[in-house]
């Protein structure tokens, strides 16, 4: 099956939906899906990453009794979640959707002429690319 987007009078696009395969369950049964592969951590994993960096907020009270110190050392972790986090998801997009486009070609298949793209989860930023 075939998803096709028209525009303007043009022709119509080929458009295929990349993801990670723990979220081809999002995709819509009528568009051609392309698997990005896994994502490069457990869920457990993930949802480590999101209680680190989505937490709500300490209250004013909680941080006046909090050491300068475990502060910094807290900010610091979450910094380096936040790099992590994003960096290996789109590191592991990238090379996902490299190897599904790469056999995608080896099959004689072209790319589709529009791909959307999933950043690997819901609180990341999707992104849409016009080959």
């Amino acid at each position: 099956a075939s998803a096709a987007l028209k525009g303007g009078g043009a022709a119509a696009w080929e458009v295929a939906v990349v993801v990670h395969a723990e979220a081809k369950a999002s995709v819509p049964d009528d568009l051609p899906f392309i698997s990005a592969g896994s994502l490069p951590w457990s869920f457990e994993e993930e949802l480590d990453y999101r209680d680190i960096l989505w937490a709500l907020p300490m209250s004013g009270e909680e941080a006046a009794n909090m050491a300068p110190e475990a502060m910094d050392a807290a900010s610091a972790r979450r910094a380096d979640a936040s790099d992590a986090y994003f960096f290996g998801s789109q590191q592991s997009l990238a090379n996902g959707l490299d190897e599904a486009l790469r056999q995608r070609t080896e099959a004689g298949l072209r790319p589709p002429d529009l791909l959307v793209i999933d950043v690997s989860s819901p609180g990341a930023m999707d992104i849409a690319e016009l080959r």
